[in-house]
């Protein structure tokens, strides 16, 4: 079963999201530039996504970051 779990830190500097899947996680070989428009790891995809969403995020001053979790 695939599960995503979002959470929320807050202190009186900033406010940190954290939300976590149990997908298969990014090929290694995109990890450097997933964050960069038009990278995709779908066949129908335009790569937007996360691009949009880091545009977001620095806009108002804040930052986007993700890692794969360790797999056993």
């Amino acid at each position: 079963m695939k599960t995503i779990s979002v959470s929320a830190e807050d202190t009186k500097k900033h406010t940190a999201l954290m939300i976590e899947d149990t997908g298969p996680g990014f090929p290694e070989e995109l990890q450097q530039n997933i964050l960069d428009p038009y990278v995709t790891t779908k066949e129908k995809g335009t790569g937007l996504g996360l691009s949009i969403v880091k545009r977001i995020m620095e806009d108002h001053d804040g930052t986007l970051s993700f890692e794969n979790q360790k797999r056993k």
